[in-house]
């Protein structure tokens, strides 16, 4: 018979509804298609927390600016201060405050980028195996 999810588990609806959520909003998001910068090696450098199971880049094009963050570790959460380095808020053209941010992967909406003298911060806790998606 035709695929209906009918006989799905709750775990596998759920992440059926993840991929239809993130298929949807690579189709329409133009960062994606844009700029690049990992992120990563700055924050293994730099931030207390954040591990070789934690992964972070940043997108942009146009008006859409992007932070992705993915924990891929599969046994524990992390909680860490995420660091953007100098030149992409000179290219953001961040000034300092306080920007709130929203999972596009998610209705969280409670993520807060603060910058202040050529820094940026985002504090994040994440749970095994999760990603953000976050834009300004």
């Amino acid at each position: 018979g035709a695929f209906d999810g009918g006989q799905l588990t709750p775990e596998e609806k759920a992440l059926n509804d993840f991929y239809k959520t993130l298929l949807h909003f690579s189709s329409e998001s133009v960062a994606l298609t844009g700029d690049y910068k990992e992120i990563h090696r700055l924050n293994r450098q730099e931030t207390e927390g954040y591990t070789n199971k934690q992964f972070s880049f940043v997108r942009w094009k146009g008006e859409e600016r992007l932070i992705v963050v993915s924990n891929f570790d599969a046994s524990s959460g992390c909680r860490f201060k995420l660091a953007i380095d100098k030149n992409t808020i000179a290219e953001w053209k961040l000034k300092n405050g306080v920007y709130q941010l929203s999972d596009q992967l998610s209705e969280k909406d409670n993520f807060e980028l603060v910058v202040e003298d050529n820094s940026a911060i985002l504090e994040l806790e994440m749970e095994p195996l999760e990603s953000f998606i976050l834009k300004i």
